[in-house]
């Protein structure tokens, strides 16, 4: 089989990377899924690169994604050593651009065997490009309930370097003994509940039971954007028109993400103590609709 080539195109509405690979089927379900590359000026091979790839929610376009990975992680001292990637669900190729509600085309991440193999090769050649020898998976909503399933599922096959997962906003249905076997750590991050446990708080727990390395934070911040569950990603609404509406059907502003959440995520990508939850931060101010 031949060796396929990634060719990186610039895309204009953002700095970064958009990732063509032509070839054999795989690789055309990679292409299909939309991934973006991006990495910081100060990017430093020779650093221990780390390789952080999302996997977006619902109706969330990679590029929306990885918007919110490197805005968020921007100020971190570990910039010269991030490869930031995100993709979409290669089963339906995720929405073409943020918040197509069309339900063939909705991340639901429900790995088939194909979009597996695809993932896998993705985080391969992402790795061996830029020499990362640790990957870490951070998933939101569909994408968190999918990445400890899928980082088990790599690592089992082969994949080296796999041994973090982050699930924002999402249970997972992952085994302890998945978890354990391959060697993975979670960190679940969830906005507080309004009755009883959350998804992640449940899956935490029985997972911690099950002897699996396991964290869980909440980010009490979240509930300052009328949708808790966008408050993970920012405290901030985002206006497609820049016309504010009532209500809590706007998109968060990935490009001013929620402080608190990579305060926990960033210590975590270095194996450095997670620090405890605190109560909610002052709310940040936002940018004003024109």
């Amino acid at each position: 089989m031949r060796a396929a080539v990634l060719v990186f195109v610039l895309v204009l509405s953002f700095v970064g990377e958009a990732v063509a690979a032509p070839g054999d089927d795989i690789d055309k379900l990679i292409a299909a899924a939309q991934p973006r590359v991006h990495r910081y000026a100060n990017f430093d091979r020779a650093a221990s690169p780390i390789l952080v790839l999302g996997l977006p929610g619902r109706w969330t376009s990679s590029e929306s994604f990885i918007r919110f990975l490197t805005a968020g992680l921007k100020g971190s001292p570990i910039t010269r050593r991030l490869v930031l990637a995100a993709i979409q669900d290669p089963a339906t190729s995720g929405p073409p651009r943020q918040g197509i509600r069309r339900r063939d085309r909705a991340n639901r991440w429900r790995l088939t065997t194909a979009s597996r193999r695809a993932l896998g090769r993705f985080v391969t050649r992402l790795a061996r490009r830029h020499g990362c020898q640790q990957i870490v998976i951070i998933g939101y909503s569909s994408g968190g309930a999918a990445a400890p399933r899928l980082a088990a599922w790599l690592v089992n096959r082969g994949t080296r370097g796999i041994s973090d997962v982050v699930i924002l906003a999402a249970r997972s249905r992952v085994s302890g003994v998945q978890v354990r076997k391959a060697g993975l750590r979670l960190l679940f991050l969830d906005a507080p509940s309004r009755r009883g446990k959350s998804g992640a708080e449940s899956s935490h727990a029985r997972l911690f039971a099950e002897g699996a390395e396991t964290l869980l934070r909440i980010v009490r911040s979240a509930t300052q954007h009328p949708s808790r569950h966008w408050g993970l990603i920012s405290t901030c609404r985002y206006f497609v028109d820049d016309k504010p509406r009532p209500g809590a059907g706007s998109w968060p502003h990935y490009r001013r993400p929620n402080p608190e959440t990579f305060a926990y995520i960033t210590p975590f990508l270095t194996r450095q103590p997670v620090p405890l939850e605190k109560a909610a931060p002052p709310h940040l101010p936002c940018p004003t609709p024109r």
